[in-house]
C-alpha cells in the first residue's frame, strides 16, 4: 500500500482505503458527534445504536495500546478462522491512521470482547451487572490483546455469529469500530467510527 495522508476530517477517505486493501468483509466507519451532555458508557451506548447495532451488555475499557493492537488484529485477520484479510503492516498504517482522526486529545477507549482468561473471569462476571470491565496497561501482555487465536468472550453488537468493535470517546468526537462475522461468510468486518 502507498503512504498515503489523509485530510482534516478523513474518515471517508479511510474507509475506503480500508475497503481497498482487505480483501474480506464488509467495513463501516463512522465519526458521531455526541451533543448532549452525557455518561461516557451512554455516549457509546448511543452511537452503537445511531449506526444500527445493540449496546453490549457491558463495555470493557482499554488503555490506547490495547485499543491499538485491538484494532489491527480485526483490520489484519477475520474473527473466526484468523484468515488473513490484509498485510499486518497495511493493517498498522490504517490503524494509526484512525487514531489520528482524533489529534491529541484525551481519548477513552471501549470494546465488547475481551481474551478468555482467569484473570478476568470473575470481574466479567460483576461487569455484566454494572456496566463496564476496566483492563489495566499491566494486563494488556498477560492477557494477549491482539494476537491470534485463544478463546475470547463477547457480548455481542450485531446478530453475528462473532463481532467485534472498538468504540473511542473524545471530549469533541465518537467514533464506533465493530467487525461482525456472520455465520457461514466468516469474514465480515464493520468498521465505525467511535462511539
Amino acid at each position: 500500500m502507498r503512504n498515503q495522508t489523509l485530510p482534516d476530517g478523513g474518515a471517508n477517505q479511510l474507509l475506503e482505503l480500508i475497503r481497498r486493501e482487505r480483501r474480506c468483509g464488509n467495513v463501516t466507519l463512522a465519526v458521531i458527534p455526541v451533543t448532549t451532555d452525557v455518561s461516557v458508557l451512554e455516549a457509546c451506548k448511543l452511537v452503537v445504536q445511531h449506526v444500527g447495532f445493540m449496546p453490549p451488555r457491558s463495555w470493557v475499557g482499554l488503555p490506547l495500546s490495547a485499543a491499538r493492537l485491538h484494532l489491527v488484529r480485526c483490520l489484519h485477520r477475520d474473527l473466526a478462522y484468523s484468515q488473513e484479510c490484509m498485510a499486518k503492516p497495511t493493517a498498522e498504517m490504517l490503524a494509526k491512521s484512525f487514531f489520528s482522526l482524533f489529534g491529541e486529545q484525551r481519548l477513552e477507549y471501549f470494546t465488547n470482547i475481551l481474551p478468555w482468561h482467569p484473570a478476568v473471569y470473575e470481574r466479567e462476571k460483576v461487569a455484566s451487572r454494572t456496566g463496564l470491565l476496566v483492563i489495566t496497561e499491566d494486563e494488556v501482555e498477560q492477557l494477549g490483546w491482539g494476537k491470534s487465536g485463544g478463546a475470547w468472550a463477547s457480548t455481542g453488537l450485531t446478530n453475528s455469529t462473532f463481532d467485534s468493535g472498538l468504540v473511542v470517546v473524545s471530549p469533541y468526537q465518537v467514533a464506533r469500530y465493530s467487525a461482525p462475522n456472520r455465520g457461514q461468510n466468516a469474514k465480515s468486518l464493520r468498521f465505525f467510527p467511535r462511539i
